[in-house]
C-alpha cells in the first residue's frame, strides 16, 4: 500500500467525519508566525474500528490540542503533546495539503489571539517585575552610597559600599538595555 506523505509538523483538527468504514481528517496549521497558514485532508478507506477513531479524535479537538501524524508501519499515527496516541488502521489511506477554508482561518485567528493576549499578559508581568527590581536596585545603591558616605574618604568600609553601589548601578544599567 502507498502511503501518503504527512506533514512534518503538529496540526488542529479541523473537522472529524466518518461514513460507514469511511473516515475523514481535516488538518489545519497553527497558523503562528513563521509559517504559512496550511491545511492537509486525509481519507482512511475501510478503517477498523471508525467511531473509536472519531471519538479520540473528537477529545483531542474538544482539547484544542494539537497532533502530530506520523507512520508506524502500515497503521497511521495520531500523537498529541500529552504522550496520547491512537494507531488508526484502515485497508488505504489518501491524503494532500488543501487550502484553509474560511472558517479554518476564523479558528485560527481566535487561536492566534488567544496566543497574543497571553504573550501580552506575560509580557505586562515581566515588566511590572522587572520595574520592580530596578526600584529595588535604584534603592540599594543610594543605601550604599549614604554607608559610604557615613565613613571616612580612606575607610576600607566606605570603598567596599561604594564598590556594592557601583555593582548594583553596573546591574540597574543592565535591566535598560
Amino acid at each position: 500500500m502507498k502511503r501518503p506523505e504527512l506533514p512534518g509538523h503538529e496540526l488542529f483538527v479541523s473537522t472529524a467525519a466518518g461514513q460507514g468504514e469511511v473516515l475523514t481528517l481535516r488538518f489545519i496549521s497553527d497558523m503562528l508566525p513563521g509559517a504559512p497558514p496550511s491545511a492537509y485532508v486525509l481519507h482512511a478507506f475501510e478503517c477498523m474500528q471508525p467511531e473509536v477513531a472519531l471519538a479520540f479524535v473528537r477529545r483531542v479537538m474538544d482539547a484544542g490540542r494539537m497532533v502530530q501524524l506520523s507512520w508506524r508501519a502500515e497503521r497511521l499515527v495520531l500523537s498529541t503533546s500529552e504522550r496520547e496516541e491512537y494507531l488508526l488502521t484502515a485497508r488505504r489511506f489518501t491524503g494532500k495539503p488543501a487550502e484553509p477554508s474560511m472558517a479554518e482561518l476564523a479558528d485560527a485567528m481566535k487561536r492566534v489571539y488567544a496566543c497574543y493576549l497571553a504573550a501580552n499578559k506575560a509580557s505586562r508581568r515581566s515588566v511590572a517585575r522587572l520595574q520592580r527590581v530596578r526600584d529595588l536596585l535604584l534603592e540599594q545603591a543610594r543605601r550604599m552610597r549614604g554607608a559610604a558616605a557615613g565613613h571616612g574618604p580612606d575607610s576600607e568600609l566606605a570603598a567596599v559600599y561604594a564598590q556594592h553601589a557601583e555593582f548594583i548601578e553596573r546591574l540597574f544599567n543592565e535591566t535598560e538595555a
